[in-house]
């Protein structure tokens, strides 16, 4: 949950600017800006803002709790591409209330992308950027 919530202290100034409500409703009607879901999956929400309906906010952990395996895999995934893990990933879904065209955006590892796109035909058409 640690990395969950660095993710939501350093984006909650941002968030909370540009929305009118962060975060979700708890059992007392407080807001509460993450919801732990299970397995190492954490939430969170935005509403009210002008032309979008929602922002939705899903983060997904990979497991630590077993040290020893989480060392192993790392390690595993280092030296060989397809035994690494995807790790952690954090996903925001907006939903418009207007009709948008609909596109994709990511940062992805090349490596990562280029395994992606041997499973996804619609990846090849993508723009890749180096920095």
């Amino acid at each position: 949950m640690n990395l969950a919530r660095k993710w939501v202290r350093a984006n909650r100034p941002l968030l909370t600017s540009e929305f009118a409500q962060f975060g979700i409703p708890s059992t007392e009607g407080r807001l509460v800006p993450l919801s732990h879901d299970g397995a190492g999956v954490y939430e969170s929400y935005a509403t009210g803002r002008i032309n979008i309906n929602r922002l939705w906010v899903e983060i997904k952990t990979i497991s630590r709790h077993d040290v020893v395996a989480f060392i192993v895999e790392s390690v595993a995934g280092w030296l060989w591409e397809s035994f690494s893990e995807e790790g952690d990933v954090v996903q925001i879904t907006i939903e418009p209330n207007v009709e948008w065209e609909g596109f994709t955006w990511g940062v992805v590892k090349k490596s990562r992308m280029r395994r992606l796109r041997e499973n996804r035909y619609d990846l090849v058409l993508c723009l890749l950027r180096r920095n």
